[in-house]
């Protein structure tokens, strides 16, 4: 895990939040064989104070399963992944939200 997610995950629990993935209940969204959880996972990111982060990760460990930085990068074909990757990197830390 890069260090970026780690010091944001760690700066959320020690202010007493959690990413929306932190929720007991419905964790296993985020990583879940059926479509339609990763589906409400990815809605569930909408806002999340660590969402840029959690982009990097995936697409810079080459996730090939769940959903990571509101993106569900399972099975997602390369070139795609290749765009949402540009489209990250060239975004500001402001912006994120226009990662949708």
């Amino acid at each position: 895990m890069n260090s970026e997610l780690i010091l944001r995950l760690v700066s959320l629990a020690a202010a007493g939040h959690r990413p929306p993935c932190g929720d007991p209940d419905t964790s296993g969204y985020w990583t879940s064989e059926d479509p339609d959880e990763r589906a409400l996972a990815q809605r569930r990111c909408r806002g999340c104070p660590a969402l840029r982060e959690c982009l990097d990760e995936g697409l810079t460990t080459k996730a090939t399963h769940g959903v990571w930085g509101g993106h569900d990068l399972t099975n997602m074909p390369k070139a795609t992944r290749s765009r949402l990757r540009a489209k990250h990197l060239a975004a500001t830390t402001d912006d994120a939200e226009a990662l949708f």
